[in-house]
C-alpha cells in the first residue's frame, strides 16, 4: 500500500531526529529525494487557490475574534497568550496563506513553530510580528521596525478564508 505524504514526512524526520535508523535500505540520498518529492506535492496544493482557503479558515475564525478584541479595545484585558498545537500540514498551508514563499522548497522542520505576535504600538494602533522558528518573517505588509500594521494583516486573514467556508 502506498503511504501517505504527511504520514512519511512526520514519521522519517522524527526518527531521523530521535537518532534512529532509516528505514531498510533508505540512505540519506533517497531520505531528500522523498522530501523534496513530498514537498513539491504539498507545496503544489497548498498554493492552490482552489485548496489553500479551506485549509486555515477554522484556524482564522478563532485567531480573528481574539486579535480583533485587543486591537480594536473591545476586550483590552484579552488573554495574552493563546497556543494552538499543529502539525507541519498546519503550518504549511498557514504560511502559503500569508503568501509566504517558503514552498514548495523547504518541509518545516521537526518541531518548527510559528508564532504570531501583536504588539501595541508606541505612535498608537498595532502591528503584527510573525517568528518562524526563531527569525522574524516580513510580509507584505511589514513595514519599518519589522510590524504589520494590524488591518493590512486582518485584510490578509480575511480575504485568505473564504466566508460561508462552514456551509
Amino acid at each position: 500500500a502506498a503511504a501517505a505524504w504527511p504520514h512519511l514526512m512526520s514519521v522519517l524526520p522524527s526518527a531521523h531526529c530521535a537518532g534512529f535508523a532509516l528505514p531498510g535500505s533508505m540512505d540519506m540520498s533517497l531520505f531528500r529525494a522523498v522530501d523534496a518529492a513530498a514537498t513539491a506535492e504539498q507545496g503544489f496544493a497548498f498554493k492552490s487557490s482552489l485548496i489553500r482557503p479551506w485549509l486555515n479558515s477554522a484556524l482564522f475564525e478563532m485567531m480573528l475574534p481574539l486579535m480583533d478584541g485587543v486591537a480594536n479595545g473591545t476586550d483590552p484585558a484579552g488573554p495574552k497568550l493563546v497556543q494552538w498545537s499543529a502539525h507541519d500540514t498546519t503550518i504549511m498551508p498557514l504560511l502559503a496563506a500569508l503568501q509566504l514563499d517558503l514552498y514548495p522548497t523547504v518541509w518545516p522542520v521537526f518541531g518548527a513553530h510559528l508564532a504570531i505576535e501583536l504588539w501595541e504600538q508606541a505612535g498608537g494602533g498595532f502591528g503584527v510580528r510573525l517568528v518562524y522558528n526563531g527569525s522574524p518573517l516580513a510580509l507584505a505588509c511589514t513595514a519599518a521596525g519589522g510590524l504589520c500594521p494590524w488591518g493590512a494583516f486582518r485584510a490578509l486573514l480575511a480575504a485568505a478564508a473564504p466566508s460561508g467556508w462552514r456551509e
